[in-house]
């Protein structure tokens, strides 16, 4: 009796430890994918590429355009091309905070818009996978 207990009991840990290990494989999966994503952001903005740049973004998005105005990624489109002008050139510092959770990730980094902004940004993307794609649902400051 003593053994079969013994043997249901390695039986579960087995599966627990099985089933964490894959579930750190997945978020490491996410995370990566995600590092490439805001390679992919930076990468549109300093190509001033308003379609790759709002192909980021997920349809139904709340874009924050300075420290308070929310607009859609309709009238984004409009105004990104007045915010390339102004800040001209982007660069992530450093590493990115990446946070997931099943298909949501919260990603917290800091950038510099150089000329203008030498000084660190923090920048807090909300992203949401939606068919294996991440796409951004909110952005702040």
């Amino acid at each position: 009796m003593f053994r079969c207990f013994v043997v249901i009991c390695n039986v579960l840990i087995l599966t627990i430890v099985c089933a964490a290990t894959q579930k750190n494989e997945a978020q490491d999966l996410d995370k990566t994918e995600i590092q490439q994503f805001l390679q992919h952001y930076q990468d549109a903005w300093n190509e001033h590429d308003v379609d790759q740049f709002l192909e980021l973004w997920h349809d139904d998005a709340k874009i924050m355009t300075g420290m308070r105005r929310i607009v859609s990624k309709m009238e984004y489109k409009y105004v990104l091309p007045k915010r390339f002008r102004k800040y001209p050139s982007m660069k992530i510092v450093g590493y990115p905070d990446i946070i997931v959770s099943a298909n949501k990730a919260t990603v917290q980094f800091y950038s510099t818009y150089p000329p203008i902004i030498t000084g660190k940004t923090q920048e807090v993307l909300i992203m949401q996978k939606e068919n294996g794609r991440w796409l951004i649902i909110e952005n702040k400051y």
